[in-house]
């Protein structure tokens, strides 16, 4: 005969890990604990920066584009170190 644990958790088809999980959280926080959480990250240090996602006629996006203009590029320092 199966664990009482192992019983219950192929009954509602999640894994012991899961389950831990879950008492943790019931133990720590009461119902508050069951509700469904977000999965998204934390924060995302690769993401598309903010000025990067302004539309091509506002402000920010044209101040944008001109401090790259102004930059010397790689051709230019490239020659300069010559």
């Amino acid at each position: 005969m199966w664990p009482p644990l192992v019983a219950t958790c192929r009954h509602y088809g999640i894994s012991r890990p899961c389950y831990y999980t879950w008492l943790r959280r019931y133990e720590a926080e009461g119902l508050d604990g069951l509700k469904d959480r977000s999965s998204a990250p934390h924060h995302t240090p690769h993401a598309t920066h903010h000025i990067l996602d302004a539309s091509p006629s506002s402000d920010v996006a044209s101040l944008w584009c001109t401090d790259l203009q102004a930059s010397p590029g790689p051709n230019a320092v490239w020659a300069g170190s010559r």
